[in-house]
């Protein structure tokens, strides 16, 4: 699910800079691209610098592209927080309130994921499909 969702921004990202580069170039009668000295001049130093080397003005665009990609990780993450909460409340009060220790409860909660990965997997493999908001197998 992640790597889908990270997957289709990256070709996303990929498609917005091929439209650009193609916009600032020159298409020759033979169908290739002649990209202008100047944006060979610069994309070239950009290339070949590291990303602190890079003055902030420069920087400002690939921290817009790290800002969409966390963003992804962080619905992600919710989800998963919410599978975690789910769990601790079908396994009872023994996980969720008993005086035991932190680690038994992560011990429990890595269980009880490993089971949905296992469930998981096995409607994969059978050809399963999930409802439209991914919450049901069917």
């Amino acid at each position: 699910m992640v790597r889908e969702k990270l997957a289709a921004y990256s070709h996303e990202a990929w498609s917005g800079w091929m439209k650009y580069l193609f916009d600032k170039s020159t298409l020759n009668q033979d169908g290739t691209v002649t990209i202008p000295k100047h944006k060979v001049e610069r994309w070239s130093r950009q290339m070949n610098s590291k990303y602190l080397d890079l003055p902030d003005r420069e920087k400002e665009s690939d921290r817009k592209e790290a800002d969409s990609m966390l963003k992804i990780i962080k619905m992600t993450n919710k989800s998963i927080i919410l599978i975690i909460l789910i769990l601790a409340h079908l396994t009872g009060p023994g996980l969720a309130y008993a005086p035991v220790r932190d680690s038994y409860r992560v011990e429990v909660l890595r269980a009880e994921m490993d089971k949905l990965r296992k469930w998981r997997l096995k409607g994969i493999l059978e050809g399963w499909k999930m409802d439209a908001d991914h919450t049901i197998w069917r």
